[in-house]
């Protein structure tokens, strides 16, 4: 019995995708405690109450992250947790890292992104500097994450919309 063409594409896009992800984790020399981070697998459970993430596309972006986190419970008099996610796999300086949930970000394939989202189902999300993952950003708008986007400047946005 022969597979339907489009259910044949189908798998086959899906294990090109899935092919992808893992070859991932094996460039970018992922910490070995943490390897599937990146096919968006969670290293840890969800916390209760608000989650708030921040992605950066370095760990010294994310070094604003409980700055922002304190003065949202300053204002909103709840507490949150905080997410970051980063691109590079790169340690924060321990007095940052103790306050949050730490994990790389995830491959940019459907995939990656869903088990990502699924997991964590942030309340809200901030992204440090210009980033570069426009499957993450829509997955997030589709199931209505709000997002901000805070450019580390102006000239940064300037020239990233020349190279675009």
């Amino acid at each position: 019995m022969t597979t339907p063409r489009p259910r044949l594409v189908s798998r086959l896009l899906f294990a090109a995708g899935r092919l992808r992800d893992i070859s991932l984790t094996k460039k970018e020399k992922l910490e070995p405690t943490h390897p599937t981070e990146r096919l968006g697998q969670a290293s840890q459970d969800r916390p209760e109450g608000h989650l708030l993430w921040v992605h950066s596309e370095t760990p010294d972006e994310a070094a604003a992250a409980p700055a922002i986190a304190k003065e949202l419970h300053r204002t909103r008099g709840e507490a949150f947790h905080v997410l970051v996610t980063t691109v590079q796999n790169g340690a924060l300086p321990p007095p940052v890292a103790n306050d949050l949930i730490l994990q790389l970000a995830p491959g940019e394939t459907a995939g990656s992104v869903s088990r990502f989202l699924d997991h964590w189902k942030p309340d809200a999300g901030i992204f440090l500097g210009i980033p570069d993952r426009p499957n993450l950003i829509l997955a997030a708008h589709e199931r209505k994450v709000p997002l901000l986007l805070a450019a580390s400047s102006r000239g940064s946005l300037a020239s990233r919309r020349r190279l675009s």
